[in-house]
């Protein structure tokens, strides 16, 4: 079970206020800084990254859905304004629009000349999931109304991924998987903890997705019987599968499964979290990531892992945790990657990121964990 104590990873950076200046600018740049467009046939829509100068490069469905879960996480705090409604309203109002405008739903809607995206050739379990989960966490927050119609759709497309084992596939069978990778994201794996925790969380809330609960029992515990036994090489989508695990917990859904998992991020942080960087993938480094930076802390705080974690994990923590504040700029904005060049500024790194400072400064009776629980982003 999650319980122990909870260490402030990140006391230097709080002693000085930096870690919760730094907080409130990636609030600011999520809420005001472009993250969600204002005007024009996509308004509503939440970028996925935005460039150099600030302009979105693609309105991303999932992490539309990830807004509305972030958003609802600062009503659970008390924090919400009317702004956030209105906010929160536009988004639905563009998830719509985006389900009913092409079939396939796209998963990257480029703002400017086509790209290319093999990810456009199909529509992905997980990122429906997420955006049924940030509708109803919305809903259950009184933000918004859900919408029939949309959460109507969104229950089709979800049961036309149920296969003949009564379990979710990554994708629709109907694609031809040659038109796509060979990537973690095409294929089931225990990332799919997520998506199926989610889709539990949401059918509380909307009764339309309570036919979806047979498939999302099944494919969570498959996701996390098999994300405890063969973790995926990819941090991203192992911890993915952590955040999966830390859902259905809250949710009483699998409650002997939480140990597999905290030992799984202290094995993370002692396997390749190196001066406050944490590598994209154990087998062959990757890319440096600050969106998994941020995954890595939110799910050692959630895990209460404190005393349980060796020096080494714990210096790797706090690092971590000022290796955030470090790389935000002065508008509040996060780079994906800070080795890539030129910069895109990603806005899911940014929502993951204020939750990790948020607990990261927490002692283990703050609420702010139990609400974090309901609504991680």
């Amino acid at each position: 079970m999650i319980a122990g104590e909870l260490v402030a990873f990140s006391t230097s950076a709080r002693s000085d206020g930096a870690a919760e200046a730094a907080r409130l600018r990636l609030t600011r740049w999520l809420l005001e800084g472009g993250a969600q467009l204002r005007d024009g046939a996509h308004r509503g829509g939440v970028a996925g990254s935005l460039d150099a100068s600030g302009d979105a490069v693609y309105v991303y469905p999932e992490i539309t859905g990830y807004f509305l879960q972030y958003l609802a996480w600062h009503a659970a705090r008390g924090t919400a304004t009317p702004a956030m409604s209105e906010q929160a309203c536009a988004a639905q109002r563009w998830l719509r629009m985006w389900i009913e405008r092409t079939d396939p739903p796209q998963t990257r809607v480029y703002l400017r000349s086509p790209v290319p995206d093999w990810r456009n050739e199909s529509l992905f379990c997980f990122d429906v999931a997420m955006v049924a989960r940030g509708v109803a966490s919305a809903t259950r927050m009184g933000l918004i109304d859900a919408d029939p119609a949309l959460v109507d759709a969104l229950e089709h497309r979800l049961a036309s991924m149920v296969h003949d084992d009564g379990m979710f596939l990554a994708r629709p069978d109907t694609v031809s998987a040659r038109r796509l990778p060979e990537r973690w994201s095409t294929r089931r794996g225990g990332f799919l903890a997520k998506a199926a925790a989610g889709i539990l969380s949401a059918a509380d809330t909307l009764p339309r997705l309570r036919t979806l609960r047979p498939a999302a029992r099944a494919t969570l515990a498959a996701s996390l019987a098999h994300a405890a036994r063969d973790r995926h090489d990819e941090t991203h989508p192992a911890l993915y599968a952590i955040e999966g695990a830390i859902g259905a917990h809250a949710h009483h859904t699998m409650p002997s499964t939480i140990a597999p998992f905290s030992a799984q991020v202290q094995a993370m942080l002692a396997e390749h979290a190196v001066r406050g960087r944490l590598w994209e993938s154990r087998a062959a480094a990757g890319a440096y990531r600050l969106d998994i930076v941020a995954q890595a802390i939110r799910a050692a705080a959630l895990l209460r892992l404190g005393d349980a974690v060796d020096s080494t994990a714990a210096t790797s923590l706090r690092t971590m945790s000022e290796t955030l504040v470090w790389h935000i700029d002065s508008r509040g904005a996060l780079p994906f990657s800070p080795d890539a060049h030129p910069r895109q500024y990603s806005v899911w790194a940014a929502m993951f990121a204020e939750q990790a400072l948020s607990v990261a400064t927490r002692s283990a009776d703050d609420a702010m964990l139990a609400t974090l629980t309901t609504y991680l982003v």
